[in-house]
């Protein structure tokens, strides 16, 4: 009954023995070994040599020195390592088991063994996505922050620290509340927009390290993190060049027209098609 029992566990049980001239066998153990070694509980009973040579090579000194420690201290054994079965790609196995000695000398460990290659794939994925977002936040031009709703900043990345003159260490410090205008009459309804869709796109002034006002662009997203945290990223451009630009234009627009309408000469300028775009005043009095 047992044996019917422990064939439904996801995993291989097993004992696992090294008497005291060295020997190591597996005197007992689970239908799953042929999925975790590849093997039959039969082919280890008096031999692990079919275990030992599909041990992966980086593995085994790592494994031998925990085992060692294991059964000098009697202390539990557990290890994540991988496998080599022919044909078949690395798998990742995760041992557990507690040794006993025997008066003979000969130390007996019970355990549980199962594959967790699926686990160690995952890991690695959300691992190499980390470290691409980890490279984004450092490398990026723009300022990003991420910050609590309350405004409580969390982390900032260099080109923050560039673009506020402080360093991390002081923007957390201040917040949200010490590098932002509040006198933005456009601030209220930027954080009902977030708060209400989760996502603010637009335009806000910041403050300088000297209390300057500067305007920006930014999309400010809430999210929740891997805890179950609601947090928000904010990604800060510096615009002031492109509106610096954009004054100029207009300036120069409003020149061009006042020096159009106030010559005696009548001027008319009309596209291709006839659509007139420009009649001064002299043209309307000819």
């Amino acid at each position: 009954e047992l044996l019917k029992f422990a064939a439904q566990i996801p995993g291989m049980l097993y004992q696992y023995e090294i008497s005291p001239n060295g020997k190591v066998r597996v005197p007992f153990s689970t239908d799953a070994i042929k999925d975790i070694f590849g093997c039959t509980p039969e082919e280890v009973r008096d031999d692990f040599s079919l275990i030992r040579k599909i041990i992966h090579p980086d593995d085994v000194s790592r494994m031998n020195a925990a085992l060692a420690e294991s059964v000098k201290n009697l202390s539990p054994f557990q290890l994540e390592y991988r496998v080599l079965l022919p044909g078949q790609p690395v798998h990742w196995i995760l041992a557990n088991s507690m040794p006993e000695k025997k008066e003979d000398g000969t130390v007996v460990f019970h355990g549980f063994n199962t594959d967790i290659t699926d686990r160690k794939e995952s890991e690695t994925q959300l691992r190499d996505h980390e470290e691409r977002l980890r490279l984004l936040f450092s490398t990026s031009l723009d300022a990003i922050l991420i910050t609590k709703p309350n405004g409580k900043i969390l982390e900032a990345n260099p080109a923050a620290e560039q673009l506020f003159e402080r360093s991390e260490a002081e923007l957390k410090q201040l917040g949200r509340a010490g590098i932002i205008d509040w006198n933005d009459p456009r601030l209220p309804l930027a954080l009902a927009e977030r708060r209400l869709t989760g996502v603010f796109k637009g335009e806000l002034n910041f403050l300088h390290r000297d209390g300057t006002v500067f305007p920006t662009e930014i999309i400010s997203t809430i999210f929740t993190d891997s805890y179950g945290e609601e947090k928000t990223s904010l990604f800060i451009r510096d615009i002031t060049e492109r509106k610096q630009m954009e004054d100029l234009l207009i300036k120069e627009r409003e020149l061009f027209n006042t020096t159009l309408m106030s010559v005696d000469e009548g001027i008319i300028m009309a596209t291709m098609s006839g659509e007139i775009l420009v009649f001064n005043a002299g043209a309307e009095r000819i």
